[in-house]
């Protein structure tokens, strides 16, 4: 072996030795020989241990220098090893799984590697493909704990409990130690209605702990807290959520069920709060966010209007709904070009009352949010309600407001107005010229002022994403069961 190898070798043993320190002075040796002449072995060798130790520090340049040694060598058993393993950090999968791939041509017995392939398949929901690579890679080697795991995980789905819980005790003979493992164990009972074997495991479980194990802790304290919730044991199961998040900040699940908790039973500003985080972490998406803010009736932020609007296709629903204007229908004209004579003549027609209609709805719905100035279909347009400021005259958003919450008044009355909040929003249009929505923000309404109706004594209701004018056989038993509340009302106060 010449100098240049016995060198490279050397850096080698410091960037596989797991301390950072060793592994930076590995690279740095190996970036000195980089100026000297060279095999093109010895090249592709450089190459992918400074690619092995950047991987190891966590540095992107890992990439850069593994895909260097593999333009070399296609088929370096290295390169493909450990940018598999970058991409796959990176999720990436695609491209893991053909790294991956690629390797196990050369070195098809390599349970190791089998295994990454299992991981990288599930996390593609191949669950098939999973379950062939991980069982494959425990023949060859039954100590693959991390084979092991993923089994489990794909029995889970597969509702086969036996299994789940054979694989999770395969790894706790190869680890007794395992805490992680223990506490899947113990969610898996749980999520199985196995409550008590589930409770054994979290009080043993307890025994094994350091403090600084947070984030255990943190699981053990919300499995309690669904324990006590499900046995209707709301403060106690409150407390255990409050230690769960307290121990471990991040713990999301934790705070999801503490806010759904609140908003039920306790504190609805600290359930806002915590499902705002839980949107803003990206823990929940957007869909599963509105149907929660349906669900529960949490009213949207300026900042959930902003993000509905800027999309390019708007997405009206239940409680979302967007009109052009309050009093000239735009939507009629494409180009949006408008003289006074053609809006007068617009505003004449019967177009104030739907957006009455609408706000009717919402009130004897679930409640929502009306915004106007933005036209959806044929195309997203935004106009702002610049064009009824010319209809009222001047250009002045209190003169609006003022009369627009007097034609509320006007059509449903001064109780249903009180319940109703109107505020504008800026917001650039196509040309990026500031222009002013109308945000009327309508709340559930039956609970405090009952049914509503307009004053030809129509009511209307939301279904999905319209507005649909009740029947008179509904709006009668309506009246009848409000009667008949009051007359119970009657009597128990005699």
């Amino acid at each position: 072996m010449d100098f240049i190898s016995q060198e490279i070798e050397k850096s080698m043993t410091l960037i596989f030795s797991e301390n950072d320190k060793k592994i930076k002075n590995g690279i740095k040796n190996l970036t000195n020989l980089s100026k000297k002449s060279m095999t093109m072995q010895d090249k592709i060798n450089l190459s992918n241990g400074k690619g092995i130790g950047y991987y190891f520090l966590e540095d992107k340049r890992s990439r850069k220098y593994l895909q260097i040694a593999k333009r070399k060598d296609p088929e370096n058993k290295d390169s493909l090893h450990y940018l598999g393993h970058v991409e796959f950090n990176e999720q990436n999968y695609l491209k893991a799984k053909e790294h991956f791939q690629n390797y196990l041509k050369k070195n098809p017995n390599d349970a190791h590697i089998l295994t990454e392939l299992g991981v990288t398949h599930y996390h593609l929901e191949n669950l098939i493909e999973s379950q062939k690579k991980l069982e494959k890679a425990l023949e060859i080697n039954k100590d693959e704990i991390e084979a092991h795991h993923y089994l489990a995980h794909i029995f889970e789905q597969k509702e086969n409990d036996s299994k789940v819980i054979e694989h999770y005790d395969k790894i706790l003979d190869l680890d007794k130690g395992n805490i992680n493992i223990l506490m899947h164990k113990a969610w898996h009972h749980y999520n199985t209605q196995q409550v008590d074997d589930a409770s054994k495991i979290i009080e043993q479980l307890e025994k094994k702990l350091t403090k600084m194990d947070y984030a255990i802790h943190s699981q053990i304290y919300e499995m309690r807290g669904n324990m006590l919730f499900d046995k209707h044991e709301i403060k106690k199961s409150r407390e255990n959520y409050d230690q769960a998040i307290i121990k471990d900040h991040n713990n999301y699940d934790a705070k999801e069920a503490l806010a759904h908790l609140e908003w039920n039973w306790g504190d609805g500003k600290k359930a806002l709060k915590l499902f705002r985080e839980l949107k803003s972490q990206e823990h929940i998406e957007d869909s599963t966010y509105n149907e929660i803010q349906q669900t529960n009736h949490i009213p949207r932020t300026e900042e959930d209007i902003l993000k509905e609007i800027n999309r390019d296709k708007i997405r009206e629903s239940q409680n979302f709904e967007l009109k052009t204007t309050m009093y000239c229908p735009v939507r009629k004209k494409e180009s949006g070009k408008y003289n006074e004579k053609e809006l007068k003549a617009f505003a004449e027609k019967e177009t104030i009352p739907e957006v009455f209609k609408t706000i009717i709805a919402f009130l004897n719905t679930d409640g929502g949010d009306l915004i106007i100035g933005i036209q959806e279909l044929p195309f997203k347009k935004i106009y702002g309600v610049e064009f009824d400021f010319k209809l009222i005259g001047g250009n002045d958003w209190d003169k609006w407001n003022r009369k627009t919450s007097e034609m509320i008044t006007t059509q449903i009355g001064y109780d249903a107005r009180k319940l109703i909040d109107i505020r504008p929003i800026d917001y650039p249009n196509e040309e990026g010229n500031i222009v002013t929505l109308a945000w009327i923000k309508v709340p559930d309404g039956k609970n405090s002022i009952g049914y509503t109706f307009d004053k030809d004594g129509r009511a209307f209701e939301r279904i999905g994403a319209a507005t649909f004018e009740m029947t008179a056989e509904k709006i009668h038993n309506i009246m009848m069961n409000r009667n008949n509340q009051n007359d119970r009302n009657t009597i128990y106060k005699k």
